[in-house]
């Protein structure tokens, strides 16, 4: 207030502010404040027309009233002709300059004096005006005059943004048995061979639609796959989910042991990854060494035998990735087919040994082998899935580097005298495409010393032996440790110490792929599932 006070006697005394004097001088920088604030306005809005196709009779009526110098435009009955006008498409992405609008400007004036009836005709079959004339016409005058073509901004076309279905958590209790019915469905109807069907499961007065579909295998190296599609009404409204169940194969375990021989005792080893054991098992830990299990530990029997000089044990510092005891066994096949899939294997793919053979695999892909009948000889292993077949219970050797995907399988036994390692080995390079599975109908053992040497034994695989696991020499210092990355599935297990420590590392590849026609189990086990359902409203007001 003290300043406007003193501006007011300032003026007083000069003559100069004076009370009508001031009132005229706000009123007028206020209209100019304001025509600069709506020409701004008009700058900035008109470049954003969202279509072609926009109608402006207000903008066109305007121009043709600055451009007639304030005429008005009158048909035959003296009424303005805002109609015909309205009816132009007009263009905002023109580039007409400066001198061409004040051309077009003198041609509607003539056009306005030799003409009574205004008027504009659209092309009505494109949207775009016939005649050079006609595009001038449909340009507003401003945008062509005011705004600089490299200032015009695009156009943006809007899409209407699609609605998605709703959704809703599924309850925790469906969110628990749900899977557990399905994964011992998907188990009954692999046995029972049926195909693909819809079938309605039940849970306390609540029945679930569940449409099956069966996923084989796409290779060799690949797993079945189960999906589920499931339908319930709740509310009034139809609820939908889907769910992908996978099978498990012997090799996405660490460990997995059959039958425990009593007498064996888990003692100076390490696992990395879901060991499983259908029958008690027994830990022991002495001077300070135990056992650790980084991966869940699943066993069908109710006990955990401890036995050494600390038979009680804290399971945490032993379980790392915990322990569940009394769950489903998971039986070894009786018969195993090798070529029971759907895929496809060619002659080429398949080397067959009839005697007890030498197998040596090299950096390069091939291998070599020997019996005690022929001499040395080289095959090179192909790009495809490759198998080396021992039948009439001919054993195999094997050792060195494999670089490819191979399954040497044998009715008798496989026996390992050396290294077995991978050219790009998985626990340096994830993008590692080599695999190799050992399978055997009786046993897969280690060789004796004289032959593997004193120290650590490398084996990159995943192994399968019906019947034992076995290293029937255990002379040693117990300083020599067996490593295995990849899985050992036995029948059994014979004690390694004091040959070895045992350290097995899970190959984290073995989860989603597997080597050649590895032997698979009969259980599944999920996949993929968002657990939620989709409120599908529309289509119970179509039923």
């Amino acid at each position: 207030m003290m300043y406007y006070r003193t501006l007011r006697n300032r003026g007083k005394k000069s003559g100069y502010f004076s009370g009508p004097r001031i009132y005229k001088l706000a009123f007028g920088i206020s209209v100019l404040l304001h025509g600069l604030f709506f020409l701004l306005m008009a700058l900035l809005i008109n470049p954003f027309e969202n279509s072609r196709s926009y109608e402006t009779p207000l903008v066109i009526d305007f121009l043709s009233v600055a451009g007639i110098k304030n005429q008005q435009v009158f048909n035959h009955n003296g009424k303005e002709n805002i109609n015909q006008i309205a009816q132009s498409k007009t263009l905002v992405n023109s580039e007409l300059q400066f001198k061409e609008s004040t051309n077009f400007i003198e041609e509607t004036n003539v056009q306005s004096r030799d003409n009574d009836n205004f008027s504009i005709e659209p092309d009505h079959t494109s949207g775009i005006p016939e005649s050079k004339e006609q595009s001038k016409l449909a340009q507003p005058f401003f945008a062509s005059v005011l705004i600089p073509h490299s200032l015009k901004l695009p156009r943006f076309d809007i899409a209407e943004p699609k609605l998605l279905p709703a959704r809703m958590s599924i309850s925790e209790r469906h969110e628990k048995t749900l899977p557990k019915k399905l994964k011992t469905l998907a188990e009954k109807l692999h046995k029972m061979n049926l195909p693909d069907s819809t079938i309605i499961v039940e849970d306390k007065r609540k029945k679930f639609e569940v449409k099956i579909q069966h996923l084989p295998a796409q290779s060799s190296t690949g797993l079945d796959e189960v999906k589920f599609e499931i339908t319930t009404e709740e509310n009034g409204k139809i609820l939908s989910t889907e769910m992908r169940m996978r099978r498990l194969a012997f090799s996405s375990f660490a460990q997995l042991v059959d039958f425990w021989d009593p007498q064996v005792a888990i003692h100076d080893d390490k696992l990395e990854g879901r060991f499983h054991t259908n029958y008690a098992f027994a830990i022991s830990r002495s001077n300070g060494i135990g056992p650790k299990f980084h991966g869940k530990v699943t066993t069908a029997a109710y006990e955990v035998k401890k036995t050494g000089d600390f038979p009680i044990i804290d399971e945490a510092s032993i379980f790392v990735g915990g322990i569940e005891t009394g769950v489903k066994e998971i039986q070894l096949p009786k018969t195993f087919s090798l070529f029971s899939n759907h895929v496809e294997i060619n002659n080429d793919q398949q080397h067959y040994l009839s005697e007890e053979t030498w197998i040596t695999f090299h950096n390069s892909g091939s291998y070599s082998w020997k019996t005690n009948t022929s001499s040395e000889y080289q095959n090179r292993i192909p790009e495809k899935s490759f198998f080396i077949i021992g039948d009439k219970e001919a054993k195999i050797h094997v050792k060195g580097t494999v670089n490819g995907k191979v399954l040497v399988y044998s009715t008798g036994h496989i026996i390992i005298e050396n290294d077995l390692l991978y050219a790009c080995p998985p626990d340096k390079f994830s993008n590692s495409d080599d695999y190799l599975g050992l399978v055997s109908e009786k046993n897969v053992e280690i060789a004796h010393p004289s032959i593997t040497g004193s120290g650590d034994l490398y084996i990159y695989a995943a192994i399968y032996a019906k019947r034992w696991f076995r290293i029937p020499n255990l002379h040693g210092n117990g300083k020599a440790t067996l490593y295995i990355y990849g899985s050992v599935t036995a029948g059994s297990l014979t004690a390694t110490e004091p040959r070895y420590a045992t350290h097995i590392r899970f190959d984290k590849r073995l989860k989603t792929q597997r080597p050649p026609n590895f032997p698979v189990t009969e259980s599944y086990e999920m996949m993929e599932w968002n657990r939620e359902w989709k409120v599908n409203e529309s289509e119970l007001r179509k039923n």
